[in-house]
């Protein structure tokens, strides 16, 4: 297990909050990197009239250089990237 146990094993009450404080050490974090967020937004944008532009513009226009899709998705497109992400 990675970072502390729980620090009750000897005390008489066992419901402080402190008791149970697991992250001294580390934290789970989740990120998405803009491949990830690139592939999704052209999974979720499947239908017309999205569908063959996000992909030519991915494809021939950004040459797959997921970061720059998802910067201009996010400036074309921020109502829908707000509701993605």
């Amino acid at each position: 297990m990675f970072g502390k146990m729980p620090d009750n094993w000897h005390k008489k009450t066992i419901n402080r909050r402190d008791y149970y404080k697991l992250d001294k050490y580390r934290e789970i974090a989740y990120i998405q990197t803009s491949d990830q967020k690139a592939q999704l937004i052209l999974a979720l944008c499947n239908e017309e009239p999205y569908k063959n532009e996000l992909y030519n513009k991915f494809w021939f226009d950004f040459h797959k250089d997921s970061q720059q899709f998802v910067d201009w998705f996010k400036n074309v497109y921020p109502k829908i990237y707000m509701e993605m992400f």
